[in-house]
């Protein structure tokens, strides 16, 4: 993590942008179904959240 000498590319810098919006859609979309009491759109809701903040810190490592 040696941000100060090695440049993120500029095609790699959006992807923390794009990764936590969608993050934020699917916790909207669980938090919609918890409201509801939905499964299917709680659990799908909750794994697009959860993938997209994994794949977040996959790419921050």
């Amino acid at each position: 993590m040696n941000r100060e000498s090695v440049a993120v590319p500029v095609h790699q810098r959006q992807f923390p942008k794009l990764l936590t919006l969608g993050a934020g859609i699917g916790m909207i979309l669980f938090l919609i179904g918890l409201f509801l009491l939905h499964l299917w759109l709680s659990v799908a809701g909750g794994t697009v959240a959860v993938l997209g903040k994994l794949w977040f810190a996959d790419r921050m490592a």
